[in-house]
């Protein structure tokens, strides 16, 4: 069995993945395949099942592992010579391929119902998903493209484009059969195995984010997961597609859903692997996937990008700026100062000259980014951006979406000093940055403070406060 963790140290550079679904297919089994043959790369298929089989127990637990039904195993396709990958129980295999042909809709939404049932049920049950053994990435990102998909259902339902949860009185039709509700169970949780193992892979080969290609519409076909899917691809980049038969997608719920969590701005890296994934043998409809390494403007591979590192911490800002020639000072500052108020990391002017041999001024406001899309970072740029339209008079503002930063510890400790005559009583906070490993990097008295007792006690400087305030934070910590 392999351990997927063992590529982990690939974490310590920026890379990213793109997938190529241009012809229609975006299917998280699909994915999973692309990327299991990116992650092998170049092994034989007997790795990429033992790779299977560890990502099985991390998702299961080994107590579940041989109670589900629906262990999966890798075959290469002879077609793309990539891999797809394929379920051991055949008994849902047909049931699966019996269901997208033959039955009627009253069934398609009762089996769409328990799978919505099941996603909901997902975010609190420790039972069956052992979320504790997964890393806080990927249990983020699977509990985000969880929270995607109610999310539509629940839009889809309010909106009425589709009619979910028409119900059945008829206690003898297939929906009400308890074989009926176990098998698309363990449905739902193959489609779960699929997404967790797809982010998984990407993980272990550290990649955080997904460039897509235009994502597949088919507008042809009618059900729940055609409405769900029209809604998770609201505000992406769309391409019409076909489809095999005028009751079959091609897309899926899941996949589209992947993406819409993972997905960044397309641009240059260094191609590194690569891998083809179907969803049955022999297809030649592929889903691709390159991993690689991002760029700088030079196209030298920039493996520092993300700054992971053991001294460190890192995460990702926005960078809103623009340019300014006509605003006053008195303004200037006031939007400086509304700005910080209103949730800016930071907020910094740069002179410039503009055309005429103007002098003005470039505004930069930091904030918050989520590489996975949380709704709060949005509603914060929004807000900032809206700010700042309001209190200059600029036209425009270039937005920077997941600019890598790295930041150190920081801390605040309270010190006494022997200005004890003071309105501050001799109280000053000082700020200590640190390593990860404990390193002190620097120590700094808030100068506001050391502003109130120089000024206070007229015959001692400020910078004289500030050296007893770190010389009594030095004392009390024995350093």
């Amino acid at each position: 069995m392999v351990d997927y963790s063992s590529k982990n140290s690939r974490l310590n550079k920026r890379y990213k993945a793109h997938v190529d679904c241009s012809n229609g297919l975006l299917c998280e089994k699909a994915l999973l395949a692309a990327c299991l043959d990116a992650y092998i790369d170049g092994k034989d298929v007997n790795y990429a099942n033992d790779v299977l089989e560890g990502f099985q127990t991390t998702i299961f637990g080994n107590a579940n592992k041989n109670s589900r039904s629906m262990m999966v195993t890798a075959v290469k396709n002879k077609s793309s010579g990539g891999l797809f990958v394929t379920i051991c129980n055949q008994s849902l295999t047909t049931a699966k391929q019996t269901q997208s042909a033959h039955v009627a809709a009253h069934v398609e939404r009762s089996k769409h119902n328990i799978i919505m049932d099941v996603l909901k049920s997902l975010t609190f049950d420790y039972t069956v998903v052992k979320w504790e053994a997964l890393t806080d990435w990927v249990t983020k990102t699977t509990k985000c493209v969880i929270n995607e998909i109610l999310n539509a259902n629940e839009r889809v339902q309010t909106s009425g484009k589709y009619k979910i949860n028409t119900s059945n009185n008829n206690q003898d039709d297939e929906e009400s059969d308890d074989d009926f509700r176990r098998e698309n169970v363990d449905i739902a949780y193959l489609h779960i195995f699929y997404t967790i193992a797809t982010l998984l892979c990407l993980d272990s080969m550290g990649v955080r984010e997904v460039s897509c290609s235009p994502l597949p519409m088919i507008t042809t076909v009618q059900s729940p997961t055609a409405a769900i899917m029209k809604e998770l691809l609201h505000s992406l980049e769309i391409i019409p597609s076909r489809s095999k038969s005028k009751s079959v997608l091609l897309s899926t719920v899941f996949g589209t859903a992947l993406i819409r969590v993972l997905r960044c701005r397309v641009t240059p890296f260094i191609l590194l692997q690569s891998g083809w994934g179907t969803v049955e043998e022999n297809d030649d409809d592929t889903t691709s996937i390159v991993i690689g390494c991002e760029t700088d403007d030079s196209g030298i591979p920039n493996y520092n990008n993300t700054l992971n590192n053991s001294l460190f911490h890192s995460d990702h800002v926005t960078h809103l700026e623009t340019n300014l020639d006509d605003i006053t000072g008195e303004n200037l500052a006031f939007a400086i100062q509304i700005l910080l108020d209103n949730g800016a990391l930071d907020v910094w002017v740069t002179p410039i000259v503009m055309k005429k041999g103007r002098p003005a001024h470039t505004l930069h406001c930091l904030c918050k980014d989520n590489i996975l899309n949380d709704d709060d970072d949005d509603d914060t740029i929004n807000t900032l951006l809206e700010l700042i339209f309001i209190h200059t008079l600029t036209l425009g503002v270039r937005i920077y979406r997941n600019v890598p930063r790295a930041k150190l510890d920081r801390s605040i400790t309270t010190v006494d000093t022997p200005y004890t005559n003071t309105s501050r009583k001799g109280q000053v906070d000082v700020k200590i940055s640190k390593f990860k490993n404990g390193t002190i990097v620097r120590k700094k008295a808030e100068f506001d403070h050391c502003k109130v007792i120089s000024t206070e006690l007229s015959n001692v400087g400020i910078s004289t406060v500030a050296e007893q305030a770190v010389m009594a934070y030095d004392k009390v910590n024995n350093i």
